[in-house]
């Protein structure tokens, strides 16, 4: 028996929905500690950076290797248009000579003998080997200091890691709050064109009812199409912060960045002891590390550069192997000594190592001004956090101000008390009051972000978000 077409339609049907449907799940938003990793492992110079790591750990190598011996082989092989004789009777044949009656005469005639026969002194092939063991001598003096420049060289580098990752860490967290803001402003501007819908619905009852006027309805529908219009900028702005942020973090930044909401911001000043702060600024911060070690990177530079005023003396160990020439030794060896030294050249090294001395003192003069600046920039820091702290307690009491004077207006203007101007301005006032707050709540965070990056602290969302608990142990 064959089911009928409505009965196969909805068994069909049913099947269907009994198939559970894969659906694609949705891209968690990206946290702010997300975007600081990102950010530091896209971050191009902190890439090149780590590729000067690599550079400088090669170079330390092979100048380490540079104080070990060193083998040379030198080889050839020659072809000649012809080998080489020498006969010492100049090719005219000997007289022959009487029988040899003594011992004497023996000896005498064998000389002769040799003598009328040619003797081959270089084959038409000849070949050479050698292999030479060379231990500089003179480099050993400096060793030490070689290698501790070379070490230097190397940490010079992850320094350079360090500081660039802690700038791309810093320029994630400012982009990050910079979207958070602009969505912040844009939402602000939205909350206005709701309020000023609402305000609209009640006058219209109230027009329709002769007890307001149309012209008053006319100035809030020119401050809605105002608000509206702060509403498609502030769209705009969160857009071209979404964009910078993702170029931060090396992705495409035609996609908008969905950033993850901030837990609430509670904004309070740093109290800690400026001299404190200032004190781990200049034992934590990469800048100063880098000056410093540049300075005995420099030093160190000057020592080693003595070594050109010095004899070059090396030891030698050779050997040698020779074919096809008759009056060489097939292998041959030595060991000594070679010197070589420039005894005058008008001062040329002299002067370069006066030059290295010059430039280390210049470094290390250069270390106290760039403290002295990072001390200023602590200083600056928090007392930058601590107005902006004090300036959000100010902005917080505005915004309550200004909603309660929007409340008395709007109330006044139901009961013919004010007019609609007054309450345009009062939600202008509103509007621009939360404004403040909200930029004052992320500018905190800035600050925040600013004081831990001078004082050379980590710059993560623990670190900048100030919670409730921190609040608390600052004060």
């Amino acid at each position: 028996m064959h089911p009928s077409s409505p009965t196969a339609a909805l068994l069909l049907a049913l099947a269907t929905f009994a198939v559970p449907t894969a659906k694609p799940a949705a891209a968690a938003p990206v946290s702010l500690d997300d975007a600081i990793t990102a950010a530091v492992t896209y971050d191009p110079q902190a890439k090149a950076q780590r590729a000067a790591v690599d550079a400088a750990r090669a170079d330390r190598a092979s100048g380490r290797a540079r104080f070990l011996p060193l083998l040379r082989v030198e080889g050839n092989v020659q072809v000649w248009n012809s080998p080489t004789d020498v006969s010492f009777t100049g090719g005219a044949a000997v007289p022959t000579l009487p029988a040899p009656s003594t011992p004497y005469e023996a000896v005498v005639a064998g000389l002769i003998d040799g003598f009328s026969t040619p003797t081959r002194i270089r084959d038409q092939v000849t070949a050479t080997l050698s292999a030479t063991v060379v231990q500089p001598l003179t480099p050993l003096l400096f060793m030490g200091d070689t290698h501790a420049l070379l070490d230097l060289g190397v940490e010079s580098a992850r320094i350079g890691v360090a500081s660039a990752s802690r700038q791309a860490a810093l320029n994630a967290a400012t982009g990050y709050v910079t979207v958070r803001l602009a969505m912040a402003l844009e939402s602000s501007a939205r909350t206005q064109v709701a309020e000023l819908d609402s305000q609209l619905e009640r006058l219209d009852a109230l027009v329709r009812g002769g007890v307001a006027r149309e012209s008053d309805q006319l100035r809030l529908q020119v401050a809605r199409a105002a608000a509206q219009q702060d509403v498609i900028v502030a769209a705009s702005r969160v857009r071209l912060a979404q964009a910078a942020l993702a170029t931060a973090m090396g992705i495409d930044a035609s996609v908008p960045v969905d950033t993850a909401p901030l837990p609430a911001i509670t904004c309070v000043a740093d109290t800690t002891d400026l001299a404190e702060l200032q004190r781990r600024a200049l034992a934590e911060r990469p800048e100063l590390a880098a000056v410093r070690t540049g300075a005995e990177q420099a030093s160190l530079a000057a020592s080693v550069k003595e070594m050109d005023l010095w004899p070059s003396l090396n030891a030698l160990l050779a050997y040698s192997h020779v074919e096809g020439q008759g009056l060489a030794d097939k292998d041959s060896g030595f060991i000594g000594l070679a010197l070589t030294w420039n005894a005058f050249e008008w001062g040329a090294s002299s002067e370069a190592v006066n030059a290295s001395e010059a430039r280390a003192r210049q470094v290390t003069a250069q270390l106290g001004a760039v403290e002295d600046g990072v001390r200023l920039q602590v200083q600056q820091a928090q007392l930058d956090l601590q107005t902006i702290a004090e300036s959000l307690g100010v902005a917080a009491l505005a915004e309550r101000q200004a909603a309660e004077s929007l409340r008395i207006d709007t109330a006044r203007y139901a009961a013919g008390a004010a007019t609609a101007t007054d309450v345009v301005t009062a939600e202008s006032a509103l509007r621009e009051a939360r404004d403040r707050r909200l930029a004052a709540e992320h500018q905190c965070l800035l600050a925040n972000a600013n004081l831990r990056a001078a004082v050379g602290d980590p710059i993560t969302a623990d670190t900048i978000i100030i919670t409730a608990t921190e609040k608390g142990d600052r004060r």
